[in-house]
């Protein structure tokens, strides 16, 4: 919601401020983070455990999912479209600073950092707005969509040209597109994915999202920035056919939608 919004950009803005201004330097940040990690301790230790429903049957939940899945490829779809996208952007999140630091002016010293994370949450607000705008015109469908189109090109950009502000232009917008997914994929969810095995399913979402981060953090160690940034807009233009494939499934649009079909 908003209140993360300005959370995270007040964030970016402490950590520059620590780094920086009081001369803490890289590690300045994490202290911060672990005395705000310590005090969120605090406020939680008072909260109710939420154990869900006890009596659910673990087995039977799993075996409905899996069958469902299997009678509607709508659902796999959607899956690959979420686990690519959060992939890439996982990726992302660890590779800004090698992509970005290198192309800085020599008199940017020391790197803005902070300054630099305020702005991408700044975007991603930006985006979720945008997206609540624009969903009173197109179908989230559509939104997520040109979404996905614009991040394969935008996280390809760097892979081309290595100018510091067309390349931090292209990382701002790509964080709009984040803003914008979060809830596109949220309302599509909602409308593929059966109510009564949401959370089973999503958990098997997670198990191809793991699989993608962990293959993207751990590239960063064998490959170079510009590589893993072409295997990010690769995976991106895969999310955009899956997301073009998907939308011609009824079940992905909306109910007025598919009423005024079946009136036709």
């Amino acid at each position: 919601g908003a209140l993360n919004g300005i959370m995270a950009i007040l964030a970016g803005l402490i950590a520059q401020l620590l780094s920086v201004n009081l001369g803490r330097g890289n590690i300045g940040p994490f202290q911060g983070a672990i005395a705000l990690t310590a005090l969120a301790l605090v406020q939680i230790l008072p909260w109710d455990e939420n154990y869900g429903d006890r009596e659910a049957e673990v087995g039977a939940s799993l075996s409905l999912a899996l069958g469902t899945m299997r009678s509607q490829p709508s659902l796999w779809l959607l899956g690959l479209v979420q686990s690519l996208f959060e992939g890439a952007m996982y990726t992302f999140v660890f590779n800004w600073v090698p992509m970005l630091e290198p192309l800085a002016p020599q008199s940017q010293s020391p790197f803005p950092h902070g300054l630099i994370f305020a702005c991408f949450m700044l975007c991603i607000a930006m985006g979720s707005t945008a997206f609540e705008v624009a969903s009173r015109a197109l179908d989230s469908r559509h939104i997520l969509t040109i979404t996905l189109a614009v991040s394969t090109f935008v996280l390809a950009t760097p892979v081309a040209v290595d100018s510091f502000a067309t390349v931090l232009a292209a990382f701002l917008l790509f964080e709009g597109c984040v803003g914008a997914f979060g809830p596109g994929c949220a309302t599509l969810r909602s409308r593929v994915i059966p109510s009564n095995i949401h959370s089973t399913i999503l958990n098997f979402y997670r198990i191809t999202l793991n699989a993608a981060v962990v293959v993207g953090t751990k590239g960063s160690t064998v490959a170079s920035s510009s590589t893993l940034f072409s295997a990010c807009a690769a995976c991106l233009a895969l999310s955009t056919v899956c997301q073009l494939v998907l939308n011609s499934d009824p079940r992905a649009h909306r109910v007025e939608d598919t009423d005024s079909g079946k009136a036709a």
